[in-house]
């Protein structure tokens, strides 16, 4: 699962899911600028890869879905950058899994 390799890089190094995307995006705020462009398109294309799974997995909603794991995955990178070893990656994964097991069949 997506969400059990991202808690597992986060066990080892929570530096590790930093997303540079969310940094620039950070230093290139203007929508007009072509970095923020380029992470822009970069984070359409993870949720279009999630809706992709969750279409290839028979999951219901799978647009819906999508938008719920991107938005955790998200959340879950720039919480364990700033609170670090103290963020509970399981917490990430079971709430992956809720999401996940809410559109099923």
């Amino acid at each position: 699962s997506i969400f059990k390799t991202i808690a597992s890089q986060h066990s080892e190094s929570p530096q590790s899911t930093f997303c540079l995307y969310q940094a620039v995006a950070i230093e290139y705020p203007f929508p007009e600028h072509i970095v923020n462009q380029a992470a822009s398109r970069h984070k359409k294309s993870v949720v279009s890869r999630l809706v992709d799974i969750c279409q290839q997995s028979g999951l219901n909603s799978p647009d819906h879905l999508a938008r719920q794991l991107f938005v955790l995955m998200e959340g879950f990178c720039i919480t364990a950058r700033l609170i670090g070893p103290d963020s509970p990656p399981a917490d990430v994964v079971q709430a992956a899994q809720t999401f996940i097991q809410s559109h099923r069949n």
